[in-house]
């Protein structure tokens, strides 16, 4: 029988879970300035938008609809639109 070639180990582990706020702030750190300074917290209204094929800004949620505000202004402006 011939001799198998030793091969390196590889194991397959869990990875750990980080919470949501220390990935945010590691992503933050990470990327500096670009990230943007507005947040969508509303993000089940998204995907039921999503979902009816409907705007975001179609929504009856006001709260929604000003975190997308937000965010689409910061971006125009970085974008010099």
């Amino acid at each position: 029988m011939p001799e198998m070639a030793a091969r390196p180990l590889h194991l397959c582990l869990p990875l750990q879970k980080i919470p949501r706020e220390a990935r945010l702030l590691q992503e933050a750190h990470k990327f500096k300035d670009s990230v943007l300074k507005p947040t969508l917290s509303e993000r089940v209204r998204v995907a039921e938008a999503a979902a009816k094929n409907q705007s975001i800004f179609d929504m009856a949620d006001p709260v929604a609809i000003s975190e997308f505000q937000a965010v689409c202004g910061e971006l125009t402006n970085r974008l010099g639109i």
